[in-house]
């Protein structure tokens, strides 16, 4: 159920409105997701524009770019799992980013 409608006067379509006596459902849902972020060590937005997009990972001389493979986040899931399994969604920036620019050597 989605709780948040996009700002219909918002060009970009990046703000979010929800009706107020529907906070406790909201607050109850971003409370379930905060505690997913918590145990994989990742925000959840970032591990879907990975899962869509592909990611950077840091080997021991060189970085290299690991393409999302698939049409569809499903098929990519599974694709990135063995790699995210390897390297814990807790390391990132440290051998694995979004962007090359963000792993630190």
């Amino acid at each position: 159920m989605r709780l948040t409608h996009k700002h219909k006067y918002k060009a970009d379509n990046k703000r979010f409105v929800f009706d107020m006596k529907d906070y406790r459902k909201a607050c109850q849902k971003l409370g379930q997701l905060e505690d997913i972020e918590d145990e994989l060590g990742i925000d959840l937005i970032t591990l879907f524009k990975a899962l869509k997009n592909g990611i950077w990972i840091r080997t021991d001389d060189r970085i290299v770019f690991h393409k999302a493979p698939y049409k569809t986040l499903a098929e990519n899931i599974g694709y990135f799992r063995r790699l995210f399994e390897k390297e814990y969604t807790h390391n990132y920036g440290k051998t694995w980013a979004l962007t090359e620019e963000e792993i630190n050597w």
